[in-house]
């Protein structure tokens, strides 16, 4: 606790405590890159779709976007690093915390279904050897 204080009075702008869940984790580093960004509304946006945080919905082009539970999940963990790779194992460690028997090649399926949802107003690009990646595609 006393830690927790002097760390917190020393500048620094949150604090997380071993062991911690990476969900929660990964939830304040959200609010911290929101805050840095003076957003409070919780909106990602890439190219053409958008992800709203507070409603865990996305639209492409303003219209819903209908995706299964895994889609939504795999999405939401790009648009929230858009134009950052994402390794698939970082990506299975998000999506599937509880289940150590998915394997890297679902991540594959999830994302060909999602480039047909999205059309090619918005990529998912798989790079050799570093990940996945969400870009602005041609309009």
């Amino acid at each position: 606790m006393t830690e927790r204080i002097g760390t917190l009075h020393e500048g620094a702008d949150d604090f997380l405590a071993k062991p911690f869940a990476i969900e929660e984790l990964e939830a304040r580093l959200v609010a911290l890159v929101r805050r840095a960004h003076g957003r409070n509304t919780g909106t990602f946006s890439c190219g053409d779709l958008t992800y709203y945080s507070a409603e865990q919905r996305f639209t492409l082009r303003g219209d819903p976007l209908d995706l299964t539970p895994r889609e939504h999940s795999l999405l939401r963990i790009l648009i929230q690093h858009a134009g950052e790779p994402m390794s698939k194992q970082k990506i299975i460690d998000r999506m599937f915390s509880y289940d150590g028997d998915i394997q890297l090649e679902a991540i594959e399926v999830i994302a060909h279904r999602l480039r047909k949802k999205l059309s090619h107003s918005v990529q998912i690009r798989t790079l050799r050897g570093l990940g996945c990646v969400l870009e602005a595609g041609a309009a």
